[in-house]
């Protein structure tokens, strides 16, 4: 007499069941231990999060125009800079090529 076999999907079938328990139980004991999971992280973020957006807002106050004729300061400082950088290097190239 023949051994009569399941198919293997009964068996995938039953194993997805018990899955999903284990899953609905997993879920439930997260649920229930929310508040612990975290700890205080959640409140020390958002009190690093508020100072950084109070330290943020005290960079942007004042004058826009006034910030805005500072920064082109800067600039043509620099551009000074480099416009002389460059006449240096053209008079040096000039007096290599009289040599």
């Amino acid at each position: 007499m023949a051994a009569h076999t399941l198919p293997n999907s009964f068996f995938s079938w039953e194993i997805s069941i018990e899955s999903k328990k284990n899953h609905k139980n997993t879920k439930k004991n997260y649920q229930n231990n929310k508040a612990m999971a975290r700890g205080n992280q959640r409140e020390l973020a958002r009190q690093k999060n508020l100072k950084k957006q109070q330290e943020a807002g005290k960079s942007k106050k004042g004058d826009k125009n006034k910030r805005m004729e500072n920064d082109a300061d800067i600039l043509r400082a620099k551009q000074k800079a480099a416009d002389e950088r460059k006449a240096a290097a053209e008079l040096e190239k000039l007096k290599q090529g009289k040599k």
